[in-house]
């Protein structure tokens, strides 16, 4: 829930960080049109992952980058992740678009969200021009992470400076924490109405009581970072050494070194920048990273080099090798005829998929839910809590091939034992669709032959690799 007491309140900025100090109006009204249309303005990974967010909540987004290759890769992104979300049904996501222009991208926007390098002038000349071209209801957000909203103000307008605040996204939709700080104009009621909205879409609002440099979580991250880059300028570890002691001592499933790869060094640089001018912190870290790493193109983990070195995975040499190991159901669907979409078994039904190198196959569907049965002996059940249990539950396992030299590859189970008789001995054949979303691998697959209750038509598994393992 929100807190009450602070969105009642004018955030207190001390003294020494604001020399105006100027009181919110907290009489405000909101806005007169709804929160169904939101734009983010720059689609780099953040900006991507701030529309992802949006969208997962039903609401409209536009998008709009200088580069349009970033955005039809970015509009790319959210709407292959959209689709492989068993979460969020293609009715209740909200619509993504590219806007061409800015003044496109923003109109009738209740919220723009910018979302550029983390530069102060460019920041400050970005919102100059939303600014300019928004309705004068329309809140404006900085997702920077680390530069203080109030000293991104010079070219907004007096009247637009009590709708101004930082929103700082951390890693959606993975984190769902969105920081909250305002301007020191900033309304009370804006505070209250963008934490409400944020919480409308599962993300969660923390409202940082007093302006902050970085914010809460990236100071904390600041100084372990600023910590590993002079350690590096000063030759005291390898990186690969200071990420497996931070792990080890924090059980913590990344370390900083390779959590900077994943930011970007350039990044890395320019935010300690903003840190060097306003706390005289000591240069000498960043300086290293940028003579070190930055000038010579080792840009971080999408560069395949960075603080640490990443090769490229070997792709599998065919889809038989893609299919190995064991893979957790995701989604159990069913479209008819009609282009409807059903869950036979409703949403919760689990199972695994199971393919052995040597050429077996194992599949399980449950239905949780029921309960243990009386007595010691796990088996000894009334007839109707085993014929409930038997409703409830399907396996069989054989050998599988896969037919891949084809416009749509299919791999075809070979069902040897079953408890359901018909299968026995039957081969099934599924058409196969393999993609990585994120960190996950992901394997959709879809049955050749019409299921009988949907009279044409078909049913559609789609199963996530259970060792969730990372890709680069």
């Amino acid at each position: 829930m929100l807190n009450r007491l602070i969105l009642e309140k004018i955030i207190p900025y001390p003294p020494t960080l604001t020399p105006t100090r100027v009181k919110m109006t907290a009489e405000e009204p909101p806005p007169s049109f709804k929160p169904n249309r939101v734009a983010v303005i720059g689609c780099g990974k953040l900006g991507r992952r701030i529309a992802l967010s949006w969208s997962r909540g039903g609401v409209s987004v536009r998008i709009c980058d200088t580069e349009p290759e970033r955005a039809v890769e970015a509009l790319n992104w959210v709407q292959e992740t959209l689709g492989n979300s068993p979460s969020v049904s293609k009715e209740n996501a909200g619509h993504v678009e590219i806007a061409s222009t800015l003044a496109d991208a923003v109109q009738d926007a209740w919220m723009v969200i910018e979302s550029v390098p983390e530069q102060i002038a460019l920041k400050t000349n970005v919102l100059g021009e939303i600014d300019k071209l928004t309705h004068q209801m329309t809140i404006i957000a900085t997702n920077s992470s680390s530069i203080r909203s109030s000293r991104l103000v010079s070219r907004l307008s007096d009247e637009r400076k009590c709708r101004f605040l930082n929103t700082h996204y951390c890693r959606p939709p993975e984190v769902p924490i969105v920081e909250i700080m305002a301007c020191g104009r900033t309304s009370a009621a804006v505070i209250k109405e963008t934490a409400s909205q944020l919480e409308s879409i599962r993300l969660e609002p923390l409202i940082v009581e007093r302006e902050s440099t970085g914010f809460v979580a990236n100071r904390i991250w600041a100084a372990i970072k600023r910590e590993v880059m002079f350690m590096l300028a000063e030759r005291v570890g390898k990186a690969e050494d200071i990420d497996r002691v931070f792990k080890a001592n924090l059980h913590a499933a990344w370390g900083p070194c390779e959590l900077m790869d994943m930011v970007g060094l350039q990044t890395v640089c320019d935010i300690e920048d903003v840190y060097i001018e306003e706390r005289n912190v000591p240069a000498y870290g960043v300086e290293f990273i940028r003579q070190n790493y930055v000038t010579r193109g080792y840009m971080g983990r999408d560069a395949g080099r960075g603080l640490m070195e990443y090769p490229l995975k070997p792709q599998p040499a065919s889809i038989r090798d893609q299919l190995l190991g064991s893979w957790d159901l995701m989604e159990f669907t069913a479209m008819d005829t009609d282009g409807n979409q059903q869950h036979p078994f409703g949403h919760s039904i689990q199972g695994r998929l199971i393919y052995s190198a040597d050429g077996y196959v194992s599949a399980t569907l449950q239905l949780p839910g029921q309960e243990p049965f009386g007595g010691r002996d796990p088996r000894a059940g009334t007839e109707s809590e085993l014929a409930e249990a038997s409703r409830r539950y399907m396996g069989y396992n054989g050998t599988f091939s896969t037919e891949e030299n084809t416009s749509t590859p299919a791999v075809i189970h070979r069902v040897q034992y079953c408890n359901l008789p018909k299968l026995r001995g039957q081969a099934v054949r599924r058409f196969i669709d393999l993609k990585t979303v994120g960190c996950y691998r992901l394997l959709t697959l879809t049955c050749e032959e019409a299921a009988p209750s949907l009279e044409g038509g078909r049913e559609t598994l789609r199963w996530r690799k259970a060792t969730q393992e990372k890709t680069s």
